[in-house]
């Protein structure tokens, strides 16, 4: 649902748009640090093979294109 974006200083009163009290006990959920930093390996790990598997394909049509005609 898209809401419209306040700035800083107009904080709402009550509930907001979306019935979320301002005083809710969401914002101060604590974040597992274990849980956030597999997902960062994860990211990594996605971005290392892509990057490994575009070297590899690379590598592959470089070796084709130069290889002497019979």
């Amino acid at each position: 649902m898209w809401t419209p974006r306040r700035e800083p200083k107009q904080q709402p009163e009550g509930d907001d748009a979306l019935g979320v009290s301002a005083d809710s006990t969401l914002a101060e959920t604590p974040v597992d640090p274990a849980a956030a930093d597999g997902r960062d390996r994860r990211k990594v790990g996605t971005v290392a093979l892509r990057t490994g598997a575009v070297v590899v394909a690379g590598l592959v049509v470089a070796f084709a294109v130069n290889q002497p005609q019979p």
